[in-house]
């Protein structure tokens, strides 16, 4: 399915160790693998990230969830997890850059969350 909502980044800046947050509209979709029935296919899309992986989904009492912990080159995502209840998809993922600083190098992870609700076309 395609759910559509809020991709929230956020990091800690290196230089004012001040959190910074940022709100993006972002889609999330979810579709079937090929030769797996235990794994789905995930692609995300916003203005600032764009991701795509394959994760293992499961099935507990109402939910769906899913993650990621390999680090192949088809898994943008890096490591990741996620969960769909009901109408609402939720997914968590870091991504670890080198930024400097006063001409030293520090290390900055960004956190994404994305929360979105199944689009009422399908």
């Amino acid at each position: 399915g395609t759910y559509t909502g809020q991709l929230v980044i956020s990091y800690t800046d290196p230089t004012t160790q001040e959190p910074v947050v940022n709100t993006v509209d972002a889609t999330i979709i979810l579709s079937e693998t090929e030769n797996n029935a235990y794994a789905i296919n995930v692609s995300l899309s916003s203005e600032s990230d764009s991701r795509d992986g394959v994760a293992n989904i499961s099935t507990m009492s109402g939910s769906y969830p899913f993650c990621n912990k390999s680090t192949a080159e088809a898994n943008t995502f890096g490591v990741f997890t996620g969960n769909v209840t009901g109408e609402v998809c939720t997914i968590n993922y870091e991504a670890e850059s080198t930024i400097k600083v006063k001409g030293r190098p520090r290390k900055v992870t960004t956190t994404y969350a994305f929360t979105g609700q199944k689009s009422v076309l399908e």
